[in-house]
């Protein structure tokens, strides 16, 4: 019966990729992936459930003479995303989930802006027996990546040097008020505490106000801490969802996000471009930008901005301007389950053999 009454959901996907640039030495990319994702888990049998997810990807077409998709889109092959074992203890408001698995939290986020989703393999421990508070403690061993860098689907490999501990808590007791705090730590290498804060008004308008800190202390002595601020706000009027942010890294170091390419980066939204900029040492990102729903279709528009006090030539230490738009369609009727989703970047960066503009667009259908 466990298996049985099990729940089975998953997607199938076509992605297409394109970047441009303006060298004579960077041609200009462009990938067409396919392939699926399916998932299932079983029914609850005396506290214990197992689950699996498989992911697939094909590589239709590409045109990447500079292997600019080589480590993000350019992986065709399967992988098991997912292979778990969850027990649960009602009396205790206690579950424990062990093995391959999606996890997503400030500090240990797996990525999926990308055709592979990020995984790892980890021992996690949650409970839920304080009021509207959550407490998750976590032990990652592997991580798997987007691709191989070699045209395949990643392998689980050792997350960085040696595993990393966390611990994340969840909390709202406050109405309105949701807060957040994590520690990561990343063995042999530092210790990362994340801590934010978000109030939402119970008024017509419906603002909100949020701030967020980030702490780093290396494990090298030689190293400096590190730390980066931010805050956010946002308003609705007339049905325009009107947002904006701007975070700072001190001047000492740089700041340490944790693993997995989700880990918070844009503040108020997620652009194209690369956001560990925005953690370098003394480096400012502001945001500013709308959000509209017409019906099915959403609509959101956006400006980006990274300042850094002494600029190289690489995408991790220029400044960086960019402007995003982005639409999300989601079919109803027959069609109902089918996502589309296009999103294109005008980027303006100081960078060498950065693109100049950059399309993604998703096509999805979940069941």
């Amino acid at each position: 019966e466990a298996f049985k009454n099990g729940k089975v959901k998953g997607q199938l996907k076509s992605y297409y990729y394109s970047k441009d640039y303006d060298s004579s030495t960077v041609s200009d990319a462009d990938v067409f992936v396919n392939g699926a994702t399916l998932g299932f888990v079983t029914d609850w049998l005396n506290g214990f459930r197992v689950g699996a997810t498989f992911q697939t990807a094909h590589v239709a077409s590409i045109d990447d003479d500079s292997q600019k998709y080589k480590t993000t889109m350019d992986a065709s092959g399967s992988v098991l995303s997912e292979s778990y074992i969850q027990y649960r203890n009602k009396e205790l408001n206690t579950d424990i989930k062990a093995g391959r698995q999606f996890i997503w939290s400030p500090l240990l986020a797996a990525s999926g802006t990308r055709f592979i989703k990020q995984s790892f393999e980890a021992y996690v421990v949650t409970n839920k027996s304080l009021p509207k508070t959550q407490i998750i403690a976590t032990y990652v061993d592997k991580l798997q990546s987007r691709t191989d860098g070699n045209g395949g689907v990643a392998k689980f490999e050792q997350a960085a040097t040696d595993g990393a501990y966390s611990l994340y808590i969840k909390n709202r007791s406050i109405k309105g008020l949701g807060l957040r705090a994590q520690l990561i730590d990343v063995r042999k290498e530092y210790k990362t505490l994340y801590a934010d804060a978000l109030y939402k008004y119970a008024t017509p308008l419906k603002p909100y106000v949020g701030v967020r800190y980030f702490g780093t202390n290396y494990d090298d002595s030689s190293e400096k801490s590190a730390y980066s601020v931010g805050v956010r706000a946002g308003v609705t009027v007339a049905n325009v969802n009107l947002f904006s942010s701007y975070t700072k890294t001190g001047k000492d170091n740089n700041v340490e996000r944790g693993l997995g390419f989700a880990v918070a980066g844009h503040y108020a939204s997620r652009a194209i471009s690369i956001a560990a900029a925005s953690f370098k040492a003394d480096a400012t990102e502001y945001q500013i930008g709308a959000a509209y729903k017409f019906g099915q279709l959403s609509t959101k528009l956006f400006y980006t901005e990274i300042d850094l006090p002494s600029n190289g030539f690489g995408v991790w230490d220029s400044d960086l301007k960019e402007t995003t738009l982005n639409l999300g369609y989601k079919f109803g009727g027959n069609l109902k389950g089918l996502a589309l989703n296009v999103e294109y970047a005008l980027i303006d960066s100081g960078a060498q053999n950065q693109e100049e503009n950059a399309l993604w667009t998703k096509l999805v259908y979940s069941f």
